[in-house]
This record gives C-alpha cells, sequence and structure tokens, in this order.
C-alpha cells in the first residue's frame, strides 16, 4: 500500500532500575503520550494527524523509548517532521507531572493483589526492572521530582543506542529513502551497537510457594519455572511448538484437559518470556473456589489444578507428542508469522525486535525455514529441558481456600 511505517526506538544498556525510576518511565510515557510538545498542543498534534492521515503509538520503558507512525507517502515529509517533533521537544513541565502524577496515582491504586506479583519478583529475581510492583511505585511517587522525570528522558539521548525502522514502498517510491535517510540525519551520530544476550540467568535450587489473600470466588495459580536460553534458533522454533501443543492454544492439552474434561475453569494458558539468556515458562489457571451468592464450594479445586499442571508436565516430558499434535502446532506457527506480515506497522515492528536481537534481522525467515524439521524427539528434548528445574508456585485466594490447602501447597515445597 502507499504508506510507510516509520519506527524509532532508543535503548538503553541493562541497568539497575528500582520502583522510584520505573515509575518515573511511567510519568514520562504519559507526559508524552497527552501532553504535546513545546511547539504544539496535543489537540493540535492530533488535528495535525487527521489531517495528514497519521496514525502514531508511543510507549516509554524502563530502559527505552519507542515511538511509530504510519504516514501516507504524499505527506511523508509533514509527518516525520510532526514525529520528530514529538521525540525531540517533549513538553515536560511540573504542571504536566503534576498530572501526570495524579493520573498513575489513580492506577496504581486500582491494581488488586495478584498471584503474578510474588511470582514475578522470584522468577526475575536478578533481572532489574522485574517485579516491580504498582504498590511500591506507588509508594514512590511523592519523592519524584520534575529533574527526575528531565534527567530520565535525557539519559536516553545521551547514551541510548538508536534505531529507525521503515518499512514502505521504496520500489514504487525509490525517493523515499533519501527523505528517511535525511530525517534521521538530524539526530546525533551513534556507535554501532554489540548484541548479546544479558548474562543475567539464574537457577532455581528449591521448590516456591507463595500465597495471598483475596476475597474473590476464584483462585489465580501461577506455576513456573526458569531455563536457560542458549541463542539456538532452533531452540526457539521448538520452544514455539511445544508451548503451542502444552498450553499456548485453544487446542493445547492444558485448555482440553484442565478446561474441557476436568471443567476447573473457562480458560487455562501456558506462556513464555525471554529476558537475555534467562527463559521463563508460566502455567496460568483462575479455578472457582467459592461461590458467593450459591454458597457451593469448590476449595479443592486448588489442588486439582496444580495436580492436572504436573500431570501434563510429566507426561509432556517422558512421552513423545504426536505427530498430528506437532503438525497442527507447525501449521498454526507459520500461520502466526506469516500473518503478523499483512500490516506495514507489524512487519515493522518485527524488523525492528530482530535487527535489535541477537538472531538477527531475518529471524523469522530462519525460522520459518526450521519448522518443518523439528521432530517428536525435539519437542521431548525441549520439554525436559525447559521443565527440568525447580517450580515456583503463586497462589491468590480467599483465606478459607488457602486454609483448606493448607497442608498440600507445604506438601509441595521441599
Amino acid at each position: 500500500n502507499n504508506s510507510n511505517n516509520v519506527e524509532y526506538r532508543f535503548s538503553l544498556k541493562a541497568k539497575e532500575v528500582n520502583p522510584k525510576k520505573s515509575a518515573v518511565s511511567d510519568l514520562l510515557d504519559y507526559i508524552l503520550a497527552n501532553c504535546g510538545t513545546k511547539n504544539y498542543t496535543s489537540k493540535e498534534i492530533n488535528a495535525k494527524g487527521d489531517l495528514l492521515g497519521i496514525s502514531a503509538g508511543l510507549s516509554v520503558g524502563n530502559r527505552d523509548f519507542f515511538i511509530s507512525s504510519s504516514v501516507p507517502v504524499d505527506n511523508i515529509e509533514e509527518g516525520l517532521e510532526l514525529l520528530n517533533d514529538r521525540i525531540k521537544n517533549p513538553n515536560i513541565t511540573q504542571e504536566n507531572l503534576e498530572k501526570a502524577i495524579k493520573h498513575y496515582r489513580n492506577v496504581y491504586s486500582s491494581f488488586e493483589v495478584s498471584a503474578s506479583d510474588k511470582y514475578c519478583k522470584k522468577m526475575y529475581e536478578n533481572i532489574s526492572g522485574y517485579g516491580i510492583t504498582p504498590k511500591q511505585k506507588l509508594e514512590s511517587l511523592n519523592d519524584i521530582t520534575l529533574q527526575d522525570v528531565q534527567d530520565f528522558y535525557n539519559e536516553v539521548f545521551e547514551k541510548a543506542h538508536g534505531q529507525v525502522t521503515v518499512s514502505g514502498p521504496f520500489t514504487k517510491y525509490p525517493e523515499l529513502k533519501q527523505t528517511i535517510f535525511n530525517s534521521v540525519a538530524e539526530y546525533d551520530t551513534v556507535k554501532p551497537k554489540e548484541i548479546s544476550l544479558n548474562n543475567n540467568y539464574k537457577p532455581v535450587d528449591t521448590t516456591n510457594v507463595f500465597t495471598d489473600v483475596h476475597n474473590k470466588n476464584q483462585a489465580q495459580i501461577l506455576e513456573g519455572f526458569r531455563f536457560k536460553v542458549n541463542g539456538n534458533i532452533k531452540d526457539s522454533v521448538c520452544l514455539d511448538l511445544m508451548n503451542d501443543i502444552f498450553g499456548g492454544s485453544p487446542s493445547s492439552r492444558l485448555f482440553t484437559d484442565l478446561r474441557e474434561s476436568r471443567h476447573l475453569a473457562y480458560g487455562v494458558v501456558s506462556y513464555t518470556n525471554l529476558v537475555g539468556n534467562t527463559g521463563v515458562i508460566t502455567l496460568d489457571i483462575g479455578t472457582t473456589t467459592e461461590n458467593m451468592e450459591t454458597g457451593e464450594m469448590s476449595l479443592d479445586n486448588i489442588k486439582k489444578s496444580i495436580d492436572g499442571f504436573n500431570e501434563n508436565i510429566k507426561k509432556i516430558t517422558t512421552e513423545k507428542v504426536t505427530q498430528e499434535e506437532l503438525d497442527a502446532a507447525k501449521k498454526a506457527l507459520k500461520n502466526s508469522l506469516l500473518s503478523a506480515l499483512e500490516t506495514n506497522a507489524v512487519r515493522t515492528t518485527i524488523i525492528s525486535n530482530n535487527a535489535n536481537s541477537i538472531y538477527g534481522q531475518d529471524f523469522l525467515n530462519k525460522k520459518l525455514a526450521l519448522i518443518d524439521s523439528i521432530t517428536p524427539d525435539d519437542i521431548l528434548n525441549t520439554a525436559k529441558y525447559v521443565f527440568a528445574g525447580k517450580p515456583t508456585y503463586s497462589i491468590v485466594a480467599t483465606q478459607k481456600s488457602l486454609d483448606a490447602n493448607k497442608e498440600f501447597l507445604e506438601s509441595l515445597k521441599d
């Protein structure tokens, strides 16, 4: 189509991130997204975007600044000018900071206790920026100054690695390349980035069981395993396929067993997260324990859910998946990878993410080339590797539910 998708990403090297710094990045995100620039109000930016046919997305993380925009070819110069203005001229003022603090005070206060709070703190304990809770960030708001926000913004543009990714009709409009280059030339020259896996892996040596109390009729249960990421592309493909079969789709084993056969929950899922050379696979279910309206009790659903998790883990680590299961997972993975390329916006993000990884810009093509070669033996070996460590459990439920399962939960510990 006749539009470009432009993505600017500024990433800081891994560094220590505490709750205050994490909250500062949230406040900067609010200011950049909602408070206009030194040259344009937020309303003027929106009106200009509507007039030029531009849509934009913006996000600030603990270590990065990200902005993307879809810009029609005919308006590329004006679109890039507006994009650069939002990046280079943020309206960081005391008034806007106070608006941001008020907004996030409400946001942080609205979060309820979650099984992921203690779970993430443990599973990502040596990975800076992970496991910080909304409550911790709420407590830090009173200590944040305008200078803190300005310093974080300055740090991003003084020390970050800059990356610009563009997808568009360059064959049809070859002059677009020069227009893009001219726009990017406004930024300072940066040194080439050395890309490598951050060495943050630490094995989990003992089984952990965390609990917390809420007053809902459902218990939230997480079970997770930490594993080391080696940066091998075949390993990445095997992990995707294994997780799809195990719990990553509506046709997965966890879904058909714990939901459809055992009727323990409406939804159950497994998902993976890779940070540096640390990988985490998480099993997640919400199961009813008490019906406050009817008085019906199903307190043993916590034990049934965890038993179901572990029975499925034992099966996938001791028996080969069927060829039918593997073929379905391969088809699903191919469709997922290829369908993501249908829009310029997603295509740009994929290229940007891959170029910023150890796998390289053509990571998607490499994955596609490997999918058909994966065997049931590969999936078995992957499952054995991923689930080899000690599990971490986190359960949030009513006090009555936790009391009823106290002996069982104690028995899970080493």
